[in-house]
Formats: structure tokens, C-alpha cells, sequence
């Protein structure tokens, strides 16, 4: 054998050495694709323990689960300004929380005390001088009677929508849209704020 042929014998691969080296790479690579279903797996857990531990249970829309100190519940309209929507919206987040409403009795007393929804102009058309976008702005007062007292809160929310001063009905009914979502949104902040003040008491 020529010294040539010597050398072209060592540069080149053998067989066995490139089927070992792509069995090793097949291997890494499972490997890695394990790891990451082990990873994705994982991830849920940990999100499902993190808001188990807050006290708070993903059920609807994210509402809080309410304390056994708050299972039957009284919720009353004491102020004027107070509109029957916005009662019908805390029923059903206080029943989705997994309390009962009930009408009488010696139990914890939900008092929606005010109600204030004002729309405001938040932007102007230049070439026209007409309003372009308002701000609906809300707010309800509450507070809990009863074993367990909650003073008196003020939810505030805000939302801004277009308006085309062509289509007055559209706006009139966004208006009422946003009215609806404004409710529902305080009613579910509402039973939150319950189920943290009155949670520690409980245990």
C-alpha cells in the first residue's frame, strides 16, 4: 500500500463511526424533544397551583370563590341611584362565587349603596370641531352588614369608544353595551374585594 493510499484510508470516515455519530445525534435529540413535553407539561401545574394558593379559583370569567362565612347572602338596593341591571349583575357573581342569594333572614346583608355613570368627551375632530371619542366613566359604592363588616368601597371603572356623529343610534347603543360590561365587571370586583376582606376572618 502506497503512503497516498495510507492517507486516504485515516481521512475518510468509517461506517461504524457514522452510524455511531447519527445514533448519538438521534439520541441528543430525543432527548430534547422529551424534555420540552416534560416542560410543557409542567407549566400548567404550576399555574394551577400559583392561583390555588391565592385563595382565588378560575371559574367564569375569573371570579373569586366567596368564604363559608359568606355561603348565604342578602344583596339589597339602599340607594337611589342604584339600577335594577346593576343588582341582577352582583346576584349572579356572588351565585357564580358559590354563594346562595337569598330575599330574607339573618344572614350577611350585600348593600349597594350608589351608582354614577358619566360620559365625557375625550377627543375632537380637528376639521369638524365634533367630539370623535367620549370616556364612559363608573362608579358603585357597597358595603357588607352583618358577623363579618366590610366598610364602604368605591368601585371605579373607565372605557373610551368612537363616535360617528353621522350614526347617532350606533353610539347610543355602544353606550348601552358599555353600561352593561361596566356592571358586570363591578360586580366581579365587588365579590373579589368580599372574598379578600372577609377570608382572613374566616380561618
Amino acid at each position: 500500500m502506497s503512503w497516498f493510499e495510507i492517507l486516504l484510508s485515516y481521512s475518510l470516515p468509517r461506517g461504524g463511526d457514522v452510524h455511531g455519530r447519527t445514533a448519538i445525534a438521534g439520541n441528543r435529540k430525543s432527548e430534547a424533544i422529551q424534555r420540552a413535553r416534560v416542560g410543557t407539561g409542567i407549566l400548567p401545574v404550576l399555574i394551577f397551583c400559583a392561583t390555588a394558593g391565592c385563595g382565588f379559583h378560575l371559574r367564569g370569567s375569573g371570579g373569586a370563590l366567596l368564604p363559608p362565612t359568606l355561603a348565604t347572602l342578602r344583596v339589597v338596593m339602599t340607594g337611589t341611584t342604584i339600577n335594577q341591571p346593576l343588582a341582577v349583575a352582583v346576584r349572579e357573581a356572588v351565585t357564580q362565587a358559590g354563594a346562595k342569594v337569598v330575599e330574607s333572614g339573618d344572614v350577611p346583608t350585600l348593600s349597594l349603596l350608589e351608582e354614577r355613570i358619566e360620559s365625557q368627551v375625550a377627543a375632537v375632530r380637528t376639521t369638524t370641531g365634533k367630539a370623535s371619542e367620549y370616556t364612559l366613566r363608573y362608579a358603585v359604592s357597597f358595603r357588607l352588614d352583618g358577623t363579618q363588616l366590610v366598610p364602604v368601597q368605591t368601585i371605579r371603572l373607565q372605557r373610551d369608544y368612537s363616535f360617528d356623529p353621522n350614526n347617532i343610534i350606533a353610539k347610543e347603543q355602544e353606550e348601552r353595551d358599555l353600561q352593561r360590561d361596566l356592571r358586570r365587571d363591578a360586580a366581579q370586583q365587588i365579590v373579589r374585594r368580599l372574598a379578600r376582606a372577609v377570608a382572613p376572618s374566616a380561618k
